[in-house]
């Protein structure tokens, strides 16, 4: 990949901005820099199976057993109050998904890019910034 940079004074998160539009064109949002790391919708999913069964079990034992609902209640809804830190993975989820995940694919190409040399960085630091280097 080319990605020609001479003329443009950059940071890195410009320099990331800018590949991932080129990557991208018009799915890249800008909010790739700055998403947080997320579970694939199939790891959210996996985390929050146990727990819902453990949710239907105690719902299955609230009906068998009404003269010990209270405890299974209490119970039942801190399972719940899990579930609900977790998260679902709807729509929404899914979409911040895509987002992170171009994030990872573009810090790979970038990595990549800069360690086998196919994409170059140059630093032109000031004077003063060369002096704290060497401190």
């Amino acid at each position: 990949m080319t990605l020609n940079l001479d003329e443009i004074n950059l940071t890195l998160a410009n320099a990331f901005n800018f590949l991932g539009k080129h990557l991208y064109a018009s799915q890249w949002s800008g909010q790739e820099l700055s998403c947080a790391p997320l579970l694939s919708p199939q790891d959210l999913d996996a985390k929050r199976a146990p727990i819902e069964k453990q949710v239907t079990e105690l719902e299955r034992q609230m009906d068998a057993n009404p003269d010990n609902k209270q405890d299974l209640v209490t119970t039942r809804n801190a399972l719940l109050h899990e579930l609900w830190e977790i998260g679902e993975a709807d729509e929404e989820y899914k979409g911040r998904y895509q987002v992170f995940e171009r994030k990872l694919e573009t810090e790979k190409v970038l990595l990549n890019g800069l360690t086998s040399k196919s994409l170059t960085a140059n630093l032109d630091l000031s004077e003063k910034s060369r002096q704290r280097l060497q401190d």
